[in-house]
């Protein structure tokens, strides 16, 4: 069951999908027989620069993560060089939409927050933020007060960063929407940005369309 409820995110398969039909290249043996336990950041990282092959990397890695709780390892390496770092941010992200609530760590949500405030790799930054809203919206998530200040104060820092991608900007919109109603001057000045936004010429059909859905909500 897809965990996101953002009606234009693609559906995820079932993790049993993926048990059976994952298939590893030719020549590899299943990462299962090739697992260190405690799984750590130096198989991981080696996982996603050896075995990109889109999505099925996606799904090997994330599955290793997912069956051996190897959420710290692979936030680790998500922190590292842009490439190795989204590729392990991608695998992180669907061993999350597989997960029941109960396989994630009580510390995934805080880890995650600190992580998207501290991180400058734009690729990060729509996966972290796409899970720090389902956190918030779904996952009955609170941050501290200072934490919640720190997301929103990078969330507008994004959301003014011309080089930041149409869906990272999406994802923080969202964010901000979730905070507004416990900070002031987040509800305050996220009307004004969202009509900056939908205003601007260079302003995406979808992100238009995103915007006014957010400000009929607010």
């Amino acid at each position: 069951m897809n965990r996101y409820k953002d009606p234009h995110s693609r559906p995820s398969k079932p993790r049993r999908y993926y048990k059976r039909l994952v298939r590893f290249p030719e020549g590899t043996d299943r990462l299962d027989g090739e697992v260190r336990l405690p799984v750590d950041g130096e198989q991981i990282q080696r996982w996603v620069d050896e075995l990109f092959l889109g999505g099925g990397m996606k799904a090997m890695v994330g599955y290793i993560i997912l069956r051996y709780g190897a959420w710290e390892a692979a936030m680790n390496v998500g922190c590292s060089d842009s490439k190795i770092g989204f590729r392990a941010a991608w695998a992180l992200e669907w061993a999350y939409e597989q997960a029941e609530p109960k396989d994630i760590p009580e510390w995934f949500s805080d880890r995650l927050a600190d992580d998207f405030i501290a991180t400058s790799n734009g690729s990060l930054h729509r996966i972290y933020a796409k899970m720090i809203c389902d956190r918030m919206r779904f996952g009955g998530v609170r941050h501290t007060d200072t934490q919640a200040e720190r997301l929103a104060e990078k969330c507008f820092d994004l959301v003014i960063d011309p080089a930041t991608k149409t869906a990272a900007i999406f994802w923080c919109l969202e964010i901000l929407a979730e905070l507004s109603p416990r900070l002031p001057w987040v509800a305050e000045e996220l009307p004004a940005a969202l009509h900056r936004i939908s205003e601007a010429s260079d302003c995406t059909p979808g992100l238009r369309v995103a915007t006014r859905e957010i400000l009929r909500r607010l």
